[in-house]
Order: structure tokens, then C-alpha cells, then sequence
């Protein structure tokens, strides 16, 4: 993974992923039991998406960003057994009020907590079933009230191995997360390149705003796969001379194009 000057190879991702599953199972995530990621877009992100499944659990994303009540909503809807926060995002649904258990990943008693665990795959409780729900994602809510969908390993595995194969997705691609936590396309994102090998790059939220930023982070890291909005101002930046290593774009509306960035 690389975010920033920041850069995590699959042997320390695997590490980190082992030992905070290891932590969230004894904060009470296992098999059956759902566990919320209140997280931007960081490494410890796609950590924490592994851990919770080694740890026999499904994963809720919540967006920090969604206003603070859409969040208390989902959050009181799914009764998550755990949520896995930063000290800003907890706070922000503070502010929406509620009393939630919560893992504060950049506490520093925390951290050392995480750090103490071995990073031996932690036991499962029972055997795995491609059927048991991986994580659950909730609608736009824009005809009503947002509803929570879960999708299983089957599903998952199913994403990856076809969305890889389709987009030529490979050990020396770098794809980029641009997508909210709380969308779909975040999960392909994420499992399509570790699925493959590939370098998942991440990056602040206010660097994939239409402009030079964005267009800096996809030269910088070398992207070559990127899911991002059909706009006249996001592709505009990704039409540099900078960005022509990019050899799939994603031009997402109301429906999926898939593009030859070099044509575009």
C-alpha cells in the first residue's frame, strides 16, 4: 500500500492485519457479530477491513464525512458489536450523541495494545462458510430511509476474481482508492488489488477533489486503475500529459464506462 510518504508492504499488511484481529477478538468481534470502520482513507483502513475478517466478523463502513446523524442512524440500525474509530471520528459522532463501544486506533494505549499481540492468524471459532456475510453496506436512502445490504464471501470472492481479470488488474498495478468508504466501489477497490498483488494507493480526502491535487497523487504514485466520477473536471486533470501510465479509467455515473485512459 502506499499513502503519502508512507509505504506498507503485503508482509507488514499481513502482520498488522493479524494482530489487530487478534485484538478486536478480545474487544468481543467473532464469528456472527458485525464491527463498524469509522475511517478515512488511510493503510490502517485496509488493515482493519483483513482483521476484521480473520477475526470471523463482517465489517460496516461509515463514512466519517456523511453528516453526523445519517452516521448515528446506520450505526443504531446495525448495532455493530464494535466500531473502530480514530480519535476524530469519534468524536464527530459524539456529536450526534449515543454511547457506542469503541477501538480508538491512534490511542496510544491502543496502538501499544495492538502492537503486544502476536501476528500468528489468530484461531477462527469454526469453520468458514462462503455464505456467512463478509460485510454490510447500507443504500443511498434516497428513495426513503438508507437499508442495510449484506454481501457475502461468496459475493466478494466472486467481485475480485471477476473484476481482476476483467480490468487486466496485476502484480505491477497500482489502483487507486478513491471511492467512499461507504460505497460499493471502495470494496472492489480494495480487494481487487490485494487480491492481485497490486499496490492500492490512498490518499486524503482533499486530495481527490477535481483539481491538481488529484491529478498529483495519480502521477506520484503511478496509478493505473482509478474509479472516479464522470465529470468534465475530473477528467480534464486526468487528461495531463503526467497521467498517461494510466491504463483503465473507471468514468462512473450512472453507469460504468470503462475508458483507455491514454485516449482520453
Amino acid at each position: 500500500m502506499a499513502c503519502g510518504q508512507e509505504r506498507l508492504s503485503y508482509a507488514e499488511l499481513d502482520r498488522r492485519a493479524n494482530q489487530l484481529a487478534r485484538l478486536l477478538t478480545g474487544r468481543g468481534a467473532g464469528k456472527g457479530s458485525l464491527v463498524a470502520l469509522v475511517l478515512e482513507r488511510t493503510p490502517d483502513t485496509a488493515v482493519a477491513v483483513l482483521a476484521v475478517a480473520r477475526a470471523g466478523a463482517a465489517y460496516l463502513p461509515v463514512d466519517p464525512r456523511y453528516p453526523a446523524e445519517r452516521c448515528a442512524f446506520i450505526l443504531d440500525d446495525a448495532r455493530p458489536a464494535l466500531m473502530v474509530a480514530t480519535t476524530d471520528t469519534v468524536r464527530l459522532l459524539e456529536e450526534a450523541g449515543g454511547n457506542r463501544p469503541a477501538l480508538v486506533l491512534d490511542d496510544p494505549a491502543v496502538r501499544a495494545a495492538w502492537a503486544a499481540h502476536s501476528d500468528a492468524p489468530p484461531v477462527p471459532a469454526g469453520p468458514a462458510s462462503p455464505d456467512e456475510a463478509a460485510y454490510v453496506i447500507y443504500t443511498s436512502g434516497t428513495t426513503g430511509r438508507p437499508k442495510g445490504v449484506v454481501v457475502t464471501h461468496r459475493g466478494i470472492g466472486n467481485l475480485a476474481a471477476a473484476q481482476t481479470e476483467r480490468f487486466a488488474i496485476q502484480a505491477d498495478s497500482s489502483v487507486l482508492q478513491f471511492a467512499s468508504p461507504s460505497f460499493d466501489a471502495a470494496v472492489s477497490e480494495i480487494v481487487t488489488a490485494l487480491t492481485a498483488g497490486a499496490t492500492l494507493v490512498l490518499a486524503p480526502a482533499a486530495e481527490l477533489m477535481p483539481g491538481p491535487a488529484l491529478a498529483e497523487v495519480v502521477a506520484r504514485h503511478g496509478v493505473t486503475h482509478a474509479t472516479i466520477p464522470r465529470s468534465e473536471e475530473h477528467t480534464a486533470e486526468l487528461q495531463s500529459p503526467w497521467n498517461i501510465g494510466c491504463r483503465l479509467l473507471l468514468a462512473n455515473k450512472n453507469r460504468a464506462h470503462a475508458v483507455d485512459a491514454a485516449a482520453l
